[in-house]
C-alpha cells in the first residue's frame, strides 16, 4: 500500500504539497501561500 500512494505520488504531483488520489492531480495552496514545497515528502518522512 505504501509503495502504491508513493508512486501515485511521485508520477502525479512530484513537489506539490498534497496529491488528490481520486482526481489524479496536485495541490499546493496551503498557509504558506501557494508555493510547492513538498510537504507529503517531509510529513512522510
Amino acid at each position: 500500500m505504501i509503495y502504491h500512494a508513493y508512486s501515485n505520488y511521485a508520477k502525479y504531483a512530484w513537489g506539490a504539497n498534497e496529491h488528490r488520489p481520486i482526481s489524479k492531480t496536485s495541490h499546493s495552496a496551503n498557509i504558506f501561500g501557494s508555493s510547492a514545497l513538498g510537504i507529503s515528502i517531509i510529513d512522510s518522512i
